[in-house]
Protein backbone atom coordinates (compact mmCIF):
# COMPACT_ATOMS: atom_id res chain seq x y z
CA UNK A 1 0.00 0.00 0.00
CA UNK A 2 3.11 2.31 0.69
CA UNK A 3 3.77 1.89 -3.21
CA UNK A 4 0.27 3.33 -4.08
CA UNK A 5 0.38 6.20 -1.52
CA UNK A 6 3.54 7.26 -2.87
CA UNK A 7 1.94 7.02 -6.43
CA UNK A 8 -1.01 8.86 -5.80
CA UNK A 9 1.09 11.19 -4.23
CA UNK A 10 3.07 12.18 -7.08
CA UNK A 11 -0.18 11.77 -9.23
CA UNK A 12 -1.70 14.68 -7.03
CA UNK A 13 1.67 16.64 -7.02
CA UNK A 14 1.67 16.70 -10.74
CA UNK A 15 -1.71 17.69 -11.11
CA UNK A 16 -1.00 20.57 -8.69
CA UNK A 17 1.77 21.91 -10.76
CA UNK A 18 4.53 20.51 -7.94
CA UNK A 19 7.10 19.07 -10.35
CA UNK A 20 9.62 18.28 -7.50
CA UNK A 21 7.44 16.71 -5.28
CA UNK A 22 6.07 14.68 -8.26
CA UNK A 23 10.09 13.59 -9.05
CA UNK A 24 10.28 12.98 -5.14
CA UNK A 25 7.38 10.39 -5.02
CA UNK A 26 7.72 8.76 -8.57
CA UNK A 27 11.32 7.82 -7.21
CA UNK A 28 10.25 6.90 -3.62
CA UNK A 29 7.37 4.73 -5.48
CA UNK A 30 10.54 3.16 -7.76
CA UNK A 31 12.30 2.39 -4.27
CA UNK A 32 9.38 0.74 -2.84
CA UNK A 33 9.05 -1.64 -5.79
CA UNK A 34 12.61 -2.43 -6.23
CA UNK A 35 12.54 -3.46 -2.22
CA UNK A 36 9.35 -5.26 -2.35
CA UNK A 37 10.47 -7.38 -5.14
CA UNK A 38 13.82 -8.08 -3.56
CA UNK A 39 12.21 -9.13 -0.77
CA UNK A 40 9.29 -11.24 -1.63
CA UNK A 41 9.93 -12.20 -5.59
CA UNK A 42 10.67 -15.96 -4.89
CA UNK A 43 13.48 -17.79 -6.53
CA UNK A 44 11.22 -18.79 -9.47
CA UNK A 45 10.23 -15.44 -10.69
CA UNK A 46 6.54 -16.89 -10.77
CA UNK A 47 5.04 -15.94 -7.20
CA UNK A 48 5.25 -13.92 -3.96
CA UNK A 49 5.54 -15.65 -0.41
CA UNK A 50 3.60 -18.11 -0.12
CA UNK A 51 2.05 -18.82 -3.24
CA UNK A 52 -1.46 -17.59 -2.30
CA UNK A 53 -3.72 -15.69 -4.74
CA UNK A 54 -3.74 -12.34 -2.46
CA UNK A 55 0.38 -12.42 -2.71
CA UNK A 56 0.23 -12.30 -6.61
CA UNK A 57 -2.91 -10.56 -7.01
CA UNK A 58 -1.97 -7.36 -5.14
CA UNK A 59 1.15 -6.77 -7.26
CA UNK A 60 -0.19 -7.11 -10.20
CA UNK A 61 -3.18 -5.01 -9.88
CA UNK A 62 -0.78 -2.59 -8.39
CA UNK A 63 1.91 -2.45 -11.34
CA UNK A 64 4.42 -4.37 -8.97
CA UNK A 65 5.13 -6.92 -10.83
CA UNK A 66 9.07 -6.48 -12.70
CA UNK A 67 7.76 -6.07 -16.60
CA UNK A 68 9.63 -9.65 -17.54
CA UNK A 69 8.18 -11.59 -14.75
CA UNK A 70 3.80 -10.41 -15.41
CA UNK A 71 3.33 -13.49 -17.77
CA UNK A 72 5.17 -15.71 -15.12
CA UNK A 73 3.49 -14.56 -12.27
CA UNK A 74 0.49 -14.55 -14.40
CA UNK A 75 0.10 -17.90 -15.02
CA UNK A 76 0.73 -18.99 -11.36
CA UNK A 77 -1.78 -17.55 -10.44
CA UNK A 78 -4.25 -18.80 -12.92
CA UNK A 79 -3.06 -22.03 -12.57
CA UNK A 80 -3.49 -21.67 -8.53
CA UNK A 81 -6.87 -20.62 -9.11
CA UNK A 82 -7.81 -23.32 -11.40
CA UNK A 83 -6.09 -26.16 -9.76
CA UNK A 84 -5.34 -25.54 -6.38
CA UNK A 85 -8.41 -23.32 -5.62
CA UNK A 86 -10.90 -25.26 -7.65
CA UNK A 87 -12.24 -22.08 -9.46
CA UNK A 88 -13.16 -20.27 -6.06
CA UNK A 89 -11.86 -17.25 -4.75
CA UNK A 90 -8.77 -17.27 -1.78
CA UNK A 91 -8.61 -13.73 -0.72
CA UNK A 92 -9.64 -12.07 2.09
CA UNK A 93 -10.80 -7.75 1.81
CA UNK A 94 -7.92 -6.19 -0.05
CA UNK A 95 -7.44 -9.25 -2.77
CA UNK A 96 -10.93 -9.53 -3.31
CA UNK A 97 -11.26 -6.47 -4.23
CA UNK A 98 -8.11 -5.98 -6.42
CA UNK A 99 -8.95 -9.79 -7.88
CA UNK A 100 -10.44 -8.85 -11.30
CA UNK A 101 -8.12 -5.79 -11.85
CA UNK A 102 -4.76 -8.69 -11.45
CA UNK A 103 -6.68 -10.96 -13.72
CA UNK A 104 -7.67 -8.06 -16.19
CA UNK A 105 -4.31 -7.21 -16.54
CA UNK A 106 -2.99 -10.51 -17.75
CA UNK A 107 -5.50 -10.43 -20.04
CA UNK A 108 -7.64 -13.60 -18.32
CA UNK A 109 -11.06 -11.61 -17.26
CA UNK A 110 -12.54 -15.10 -18.08
CA UNK A 111 -11.07 -16.46 -14.75
CA UNK A 112 -12.96 -13.83 -12.89
CA UNK A 113 -15.85 -14.76 -14.41
CA UNK A 114 -15.48 -17.99 -13.70
CA UNK A 115 -14.82 -17.16 -9.81
CA UNK A 116 -18.03 -15.03 -9.52
CA UNK A 117 -20.32 -17.46 -11.63
CA UNK A 118 -19.29 -20.52 -9.38
CA UNK A 119 -21.89 -21.42 -6.91
CA UNK A 120 -20.25 -23.25 -4.65
CA UNK A 121 -18.37 -22.23 -1.31
CA UNK A 122 -16.72 -20.00 -1.09
CA UNK A 123 -18.13 -16.77 -3.42
CA UNK A 124 -20.34 -14.49 -4.29
CA UNK A 125 -22.64 -17.16 -6.31
CA UNK A 126 -22.12 -19.23 -3.49
CA UNK A 127 -24.25 -16.15 -1.71
CA UNK A 128 -26.36 -15.51 -4.27
CA UNK A 129 -27.56 -19.04 -4.64
CA UNK A 130 -28.35 -19.06 -1.34
CA UNK A 131 -31.13 -16.00 -1.71
CA UNK A 132 -28.31 -13.38 -0.86
CA UNK A 133 -29.29 -10.50 -2.66
CA UNK A 134 -26.20 -7.91 -0.48
CA UNK A 135 -22.43 -8.98 0.27
CA UNK A 136 -22.55 -10.58 3.26
CA UNK A 137 -20.12 -10.16 6.44
CA UNK A 138 -18.99 -13.65 5.80
CA UNK A 139 -19.07 -16.21 3.07
CA UNK A 140 -21.81 -18.61 4.87
CA UNK A 141 -24.59 -18.07 6.02
CA UNK A 142 -24.37 -18.07 9.66
CA UNK A 143 -26.06 -16.84 13.26
CA UNK A 144 -23.12 -15.37 14.28
CA UNK A 145 -22.73 -13.31 11.71
CA UNK A 146 -23.64 -9.43 12.37
CA UNK A 147 -24.79 -8.47 9.43
CA UNK A 148 -25.80 -9.49 5.58
CA UNK A 149 -25.10 -5.88 3.76
CA UNK A 150 -21.76 -5.75 4.74
CA UNK A 151 -18.98 -3.40 2.49
CA UNK A 152 -15.76 -6.11 3.56
CA UNK A 153 -15.78 -8.27 -0.01
CA UNK A 154 -17.91 -5.73 -1.66
CA UNK A 155 -14.94 -3.39 -2.82
CA UNK A 156 -14.55 -5.76 -5.73
CA UNK A 157 -17.61 -3.75 -7.08
CA UNK A 158 -15.16 -0.86 -8.32
CA UNK A 159 -13.80 -3.30 -10.96
CA UNK A 160 -17.29 -3.88 -12.47
CA UNK A 161 -17.20 -0.14 -13.57
CA UNK A 162 -13.57 0.18 -13.90
CA UNK A 163 -12.74 -3.11 -15.90
CA UNK A 164 -15.91 -4.48 -17.27
CA UNK A 165 -17.43 -1.20 -17.91
CA UNK A 166 -13.52 0.11 -18.38
CA UNK A 167 -14.41 3.65 -17.01
CA UNK A 168 -10.88 5.07 -16.10
CA UNK A 169 -9.97 8.78 -15.36
CA UNK A 170 -6.91 9.09 -17.61
CA UNK A 171 -5.97 12.84 -15.62
CA UNK A 172 -6.91 14.65 -12.68
CA UNK A 173 -10.70 15.32 -12.70
CA UNK A 174 -11.89 13.49 -15.51
CA UNK A 175 -10.60 15.93 -18.00
CA UNK A 176 -9.40 13.00 -19.78
CA UNK A 177 -10.81 9.56 -19.68
CA UNK A 178 -10.44 6.49 -21.29
CA UNK A 179 -13.25 3.78 -21.99
CA UNK A 180 -11.07 -0.01 -22.19
CA UNK A 181 -13.83 -2.78 -21.55
CA UNK A 182 -12.93 -5.83 -20.98
CA UNK A 183 -15.55 -8.52 -22.21
CA UNK A 184 -15.24 -12.14 -20.43
CA UNK A 185 -16.78 -14.95 -22.65
CA UNK A 186 -20.53 -15.67 -21.63
CA UNK A 187 -21.34 -12.03 -20.44
CA UNK A 188 -23.56 -10.06 -22.99
CA UNK A 189 -24.49 -6.93 -21.58
CA UNK A 190 -22.97 -4.29 -19.01
CA UNK A 191 -24.02 -0.97 -18.48
CA UNK A 192 -22.19 1.63 -15.98
CA UNK A 193 -22.43 4.97 -14.87
CA UNK A 194 -19.79 7.31 -13.06
CA UNK A 195 -20.77 10.63 -11.85
CA UNK A 196 -17.56 12.52 -11.98
CA UNK A 197 -17.35 15.87 -11.00
CA UNK A 198 -17.71 17.45 -14.70
CA UNK A 199 -21.19 15.04 -15.12
CA UNK A 200 -21.83 11.32 -15.75
CA UNK A 201 -19.62 9.26 -17.79
CA UNK A 202 -21.69 6.04 -19.01
CA UNK A 203 -20.11 3.00 -21.03
CA UNK A 204 -22.92 0.65 -21.62
CA UNK A 205 -22.01 -2.49 -24.26
CA UNK A 206 -23.89 -5.54 -25.26
CA UNK A 207 -22.70 -8.82 -27.36
CA UNK A 208 -24.66 -10.14 -29.77
CA UNK A 209 -23.53 -13.97 -31.21
CA UNK A 210 -19.43 -12.34 -32.23
CA UNK A 211 -20.86 -8.79 -32.22
CA UNK A 212 -20.71 -6.20 -29.91
CA UNK A 213 -22.45 -2.34 -29.49
CA UNK A 214 -20.55 0.00 -27.29
CA UNK A 215 -22.25 3.03 -26.66
CA UNK A 216 -20.38 5.98 -24.43
CA UNK A 217 -21.21 9.02 -23.03
CA UNK A 218 -18.93 11.54 -22.46
CA UNK A 219 -19.95 14.86 -20.35
CA UNK A 220 -19.26 18.48 -21.50
CA UNK A 221 -15.63 19.99 -21.01
CA UNK A 222 -14.20 16.27 -20.97
CA UNK A 223 -12.59 14.22 -24.23
CA UNK A 224 -11.88 10.08 -24.31
CA UNK A 225 -9.80 7.38 -25.77
CA UNK A 226 -12.26 4.42 -26.31
CA UNK A 227 -11.24 1.13 -27.27
CA UNK A 228 -13.65 -0.84 -29.32
CA UNK A 229 -12.93 -4.54 -29.37
CA UNK A 230 -12.73 -5.46 -32.82
CA UNK A 231 -10.76 -9.42 -32.55
CA UNK A 232 -10.81 -10.98 -36.43
CA UNK A 233 -12.88 -8.68 -37.99
CA UNK A 234 -10.86 -5.87 -39.80
CA UNK A 235 -11.27 -2.31 -37.82
CA UNK A 236 -14.94 -0.89 -35.76
CA UNK A 237 -16.97 1.10 -36.81
CA UNK A 238 -18.27 4.37 -35.22
CA UNK A 239 -21.94 5.46 -36.20
CA UNK A 240 -21.54 9.06 -35.19
CA UNK A 241 -19.42 11.51 -37.03
CA UNK A 242 -16.49 13.23 -35.14
CA UNK A 243 -14.87 9.83 -33.70
CA UNK A 244 -11.41 9.72 -34.30
CA UNK A 245 -9.50 6.40 -35.24
CA UNK A 246 -5.96 6.55 -33.87
CA UNK A 247 -5.05 2.74 -34.32
CA UNK A 248 -6.37 -0.42 -35.54
CA UNK A 249 -4.92 -3.89 -34.79
CA UNK A 250 -6.15 -7.32 -35.07
CA UNK A 251 -7.97 -7.22 -31.35
CA UNK A 252 -9.19 -3.67 -31.06
CA UNK A 253 -9.67 -0.32 -32.80
CA UNK A 254 -9.05 3.07 -30.67
CA UNK A 255 -10.54 6.32 -31.06
CA UNK A 256 -10.80 9.83 -29.76
CA UNK A 257 -14.05 11.40 -28.90
CA UNK A 258 -14.64 14.73 -27.22
CA UNK A 259 -18.16 15.58 -25.09
CA UNK A 260 -21.64 13.75 -26.39
CA UNK A 261 -23.30 10.64 -26.73
CA UNK A 262 -21.03 7.45 -29.01
CA UNK A 263 -21.99 4.55 -30.53
CA UNK A 264 -19.38 2.04 -31.89
CA UNK A 265 -19.74 -2.07 -33.44
CA UNK A 266 -16.74 -4.06 -33.26
CA UNK A 267 -16.44 -7.82 -32.43
CA UNK A 268 -15.41 -10.23 -29.56
CA UNK A 269 -13.12 -12.35 -29.32
CA UNK A 270 -14.37 -16.11 -30.12
CA UNK A 271 -14.29 -18.64 -27.67
CA UNK A 272 -11.70 -21.57 -28.09
CA UNK A 273 -12.00 -22.79 -31.75
CA UNK A 274 -12.44 -26.37 -33.30
CA UNK A 275 -10.20 -25.38 -35.89
CA UNK A 276 -7.27 -26.75 -35.85
CA UNK A 277 -3.83 -24.33 -36.52
CA UNK A 278 -3.28 -26.27 -39.74
CA UNK A 279 0.15 -25.11 -40.92
CA UNK A 280 0.98 -22.85 -37.73
CA UNK A 281 4.32 -24.12 -36.65
CA UNK A 282 4.68 -26.19 -33.07
CA UNK A 283 6.84 -23.83 -31.06
CA UNK A 284 6.09 -25.74 -27.23
CA UNK A 285 5.05 -28.98 -26.07
CA UNK A 286 2.73 -28.34 -22.94
CA UNK A 287 4.93 -26.98 -19.61
CA UNK A 288 7.21 -25.72 -22.17
CA UNK A 289 7.79 -22.03 -23.18
CA UNK A 290 6.91 -20.99 -26.75
CA UNK A 291 9.74 -18.18 -27.42
CA UNK A 292 8.80 -15.44 -29.46
CA UNK A 293 9.61 -11.66 -29.74
CA UNK A 294 6.65 -8.90 -30.07
CA UNK A 295 3.55 -10.08 -30.48
CA UNK A 296 1.77 -12.92 -31.89
CA UNK A 297 -1.72 -15.06 -31.83
CA UNK A 298 -0.98 -18.66 -30.02
CA UNK A 299 -2.97 -21.55 -30.36
CA UNK A 300 -3.20 -24.37 -27.42
CA UNK A 301 -4.83 -27.56 -27.57
CA UNK A 302 -4.61 -30.82 -29.70
CA UNK A 303 -6.77 -33.05 -31.40
CA UNK A 304 -8.88 -30.16 -33.02
CA UNK A 305 -9.36 -28.67 -29.93
CA UNK A 306 -7.54 -25.46 -29.64
CA UNK A 307 -7.48 -22.38 -27.71
CA UNK A 308 -6.42 -19.01 -28.96
CA UNK A 309 -4.25 -16.21 -27.11
CA UNK A 310 -2.86 -12.83 -28.51
CA UNK A 311 0.54 -12.31 -26.64
CA UNK A 312 3.79 -10.16 -26.04
CA UNK A 313 6.79 -11.56 -26.00
CA UNK A 314 6.82 -15.17 -25.40
CA UNK A 315 4.33 -17.38 -23.41
CA UNK A 316 4.15 -20.60 -20.85
CA UNK A 317 2.36 -23.43 -22.79
CA UNK A 318 -0.01 -24.68 -20.53
CA UNK A 319 -3.48 -24.40 -18.83
CA UNK A 320 -2.64 -21.53 -16.56
CA UNK A 321 -2.00 -19.09 -19.63
CA UNK A 322 -4.86 -20.77 -21.68
CA UNK A 323 -7.63 -22.53 -20.01
CA UNK A 324 -8.07 -26.43 -21.03
CA UNK A 325 -9.28 -26.80 -24.49
CA UNK A 326 -8.98 -30.79 -23.85
CA UNK A 327 -8.79 -31.96 -20.25
CA UNK A 328 -6.97 -35.00 -19.92
CA UNK A 329 -4.75 -34.95 -23.06
CA UNK A 330 -1.14 -33.43 -24.06
CA UNK A 331 -1.30 -30.12 -25.41
CA UNK A 332 1.23 -28.08 -27.45
CA UNK A 333 1.55 -24.41 -28.61
CA UNK A 334 1.31 -23.45 -31.95
CA UNK A 335 2.41 -19.77 -33.64
CA UNK A 336 0.36 -18.03 -36.05
CA UNK A 337 2.82 -18.03 -39.41
CA UNK A 338 2.56 -16.73 -42.94
CA UNK A 339 1.00 -18.94 -45.85
CA UNK A 340 3.56 -21.01 -46.42
CA UNK A 341 4.28 -21.61 -49.99
CA UNK A 342 2.63 -25.17 -49.98
CA UNK A 343 -0.87 -26.82 -50.84
CA UNK A 344 -1.98 -25.29 -47.02
CA UNK A 345 -2.99 -22.28 -47.98
CA UNK A 346 -4.38 -21.13 -51.31
CA UNK A 347 -4.76 -17.58 -52.95
CA UNK A 348 -8.31 -16.44 -53.17
CA UNK A 349 -8.15 -12.90 -54.03
CA UNK A 350 -5.53 -10.38 -55.20
CA UNK A 351 -5.70 -6.98 -53.35
CA UNK A 352 -8.85 -4.98 -53.76
CA UNK A 353 -10.70 -8.30 -55.15
CA UNK A 354 -13.26 -10.36 -53.48
CA UNK A 355 -11.93 -13.68 -51.69
CA UNK A 356 -15.30 -15.98 -52.00
CA UNK A 357 -15.45 -18.88 -50.07
CA UNK A 358 -18.64 -20.50 -48.27
CA UNK A 359 -18.95 -20.84 -44.56
CA UNK A 360 -16.25 -19.96 -41.86
CA UNK A 361 -12.60 -20.00 -42.78
CA UNK A 362 -9.31 -18.05 -41.42
CA UNK A 363 -8.21 -15.73 -44.34
CA UNK A 364 -4.44 -14.48 -44.52
CA UNK A 365 -3.73 -11.38 -45.71
CA UNK A 366 -0.40 -9.47 -47.11
CA UNK A 367 3.21 -10.30 -48.91
CA UNK A 368 6.71 -10.77 -48.66
CA UNK A 369 5.92 -12.88 -45.04
CA UNK A 370 4.23 -9.88 -43.77
CA UNK A 371 0.51 -11.40 -42.80
CA UNK A 372 -2.57 -10.14 -40.74
CA UNK A 373 -5.57 -12.70 -40.47
CA UNK A 374 -9.09 -12.87 -39.77
CA UNK A 375 -11.67 -15.43 -39.55
CA UNK A 376 -14.62 -14.49 -41.89
CA UNK A 377 -17.70 -16.07 -43.11
CA UNK A 378 -19.13 -16.21 -46.74
CA UNK A 379 -16.12 -14.63 -48.15
CA UNK A 380 -14.13 -11.18 -47.70
CA UNK A 381 -12.92 -8.46 -49.78
CA UNK A 382 -9.66 -8.65 -49.79
CA UNK A 383 -7.76 -5.63 -48.81
CA UNK A 384 -6.75 -2.58 -46.22
CA UNK A 385 -10.16 -2.42 -44.94
CA UNK A 386 -11.12 -5.31 -43.19
CA UNK A 387 -7.58 -6.70 -42.39
CA UNK A 388 -5.48 -3.47 -41.88
CA UNK A 389 -2.53 -3.00 -43.63
CA UNK A 390 0.67 -5.72 -42.77
CA UNK A 391 2.96 -4.46 -45.76
CA UNK A 392 2.31 -0.89 -46.53
CA UNK A 393 3.18 0.14 -49.99
CA UNK A 394 3.44 -3.44 -51.51
CA UNK A 395 0.88 -5.19 -53.49
CA UNK A 396 -0.78 -7.81 -51.58
CA UNK A 397 -3.57 -10.95 -52.13
CA UNK A 398 -5.40 -13.19 -49.78
CA UNK A 399 -5.37 -16.88 -48.88
CA UNK A 400 -7.19 -19.04 -47.65
CA UNK A 401 -6.83 -22.28 -45.75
Amino acid sequence: MSYRQALNVAKAATALGQTADATHYDQLAEGIKQAFNARFLNADGASYGSGRQTTSVLPLAFGLVPDANVTAVGARLVDTILNRNGGHLDTGIFGTRYLMDALARIGRIDVAMTILDSTSYPGFGYEISRGATTAWEEWTYASSMETHDHAMFAGINASLYTQLAGIQPANAGYATLTVDPRVPPGLSHVAATIDTVRGPVTSSWTVTGQQITLDVTVPVGATATVHVPNFGRGTATASSAGAIQQSATGTETVYSIGSGAWHFTGSVLPAGSSVPPGAWPKCAGETGTCAFSGTQTVAYGAAGRYAYATLTGGTTCGNGVFGDPIPNVSKSCYLLAPPPANTTWTQCATETATCAFAGAATAAYGANGQFKYATLSGGTACGNGVFGDPVPGTGKACYVQ
